[in-house]
């Protein structure tokens, strides 16, 4: 079965077609405006919105997404465990907290607002962790059309991240996102602004692009499009970001992405 990012009764966008077109937009057209700036704040030269891109939607692979479990099981938990897991330590931290909040509405929606919390406690993400089935259902070398150009932007990370994705462990995931959360909420204030900063920087651009990469690969689906990439766009209001968009779809026209 083909590795996806998003389907309902069946495949509607390939895995690696996602994060490729969000990579390639990000490589070409808003890393130019903003990478620098984030290195300066990150004080590395890598470039780690590129791979908070690579890990962000890791735990569609899982066969706890694929049948169904979308409510109680929040897929960034499984890039955010994988990006803290397998990253350089002096940069996993700020990535993986970058994934494990680029949908925060919904992550803090399920796990904390309708349990009648205020915050994320970890028996909740204990009980999702554990009970979750983290066996992948496909193979991002053989399954996507798509690996070869996605090799061309994230190299050898995509064969690595294949490996490793049949060989998650529950404990340890629960393990790794519980020193995650404690370590964004222990500590000074100056501490927590300094970490809340750093994962900002990464995490704005995350999900742009994310989701003007979902809003084009996406066809006819009704989840196409979000305010994001509407307003970063100008297809609604007045755009928010500097590329216009005529410059965005040339650039996916070229790599056969668009018609």
């Amino acid at each position: 079965m083909i590795c996806c990012a998003f389907f309902s009764q069946e495949s509607i966008e390939p895995y690696l077609k996602h994060i490729y077109t969000a990579g390639l937009i990000w490589d070409k057209i808003y890393g130019k405006y903003y990478l620098k700036s984030i290195q300066r704040v990150l004080k590395t030269n890598e470039d780690l919105v590129k791979l908070a891109i690579l890990y962000h939607d890791l735990g569609k692979l899982t066969n706890e997404y694929k049948e169904g479990n979308r409510k109680n099981f929040r897929h960034e938990l499984v890039g955010a465990y994988l990006a803290y897991k397998l990253l350089q330590e002096n940069y996993a931290f700020y990535v993986s907290l970058a994934v494990m909040l680029h949908h925060e509405s919904g992550i803090l929606g399920i796990y904390a607002g309708e349990k009648g919390e205020s915050f994320i406690t970890l028996s909740t993400l204990r009980k999702v962790i554990d009970n979750a089935n983290l066996t992948v259902y496909c193979d991002l070398t053989t399954d996507d059309p798509w690996y070869s150009k996605a090799k061309r932007i994230f190299g050898n990370e995509v064969d690595i991240i294949n490996r490793e994705l049949k060989n998650m462990n529950n404990r340890e995931m629960y393990e790794i996102i519980k020193e995650i959360i404690i370590r964004t909420s222990v500590g000074s204030d100056k501490y927590l602004m300094e970490i809340r900063t750093k994962a900002a920087s990464l995490l704005y651009p995350l999900t742009l692009v994310d989701s003007i990469s979902a809003y084009y690969t996406r066809g006819d689906s009704k989840d196409s499009a979000t305010w994001i990439a509407s307003r970063a766009l100008g297809i609604k209001g007045t755009r928010a970001e500097i590329p216009k968009r005529e410059e965005i779809e040339e650039l996916l026209r070229k790599e056969g992405i668009i018609k």
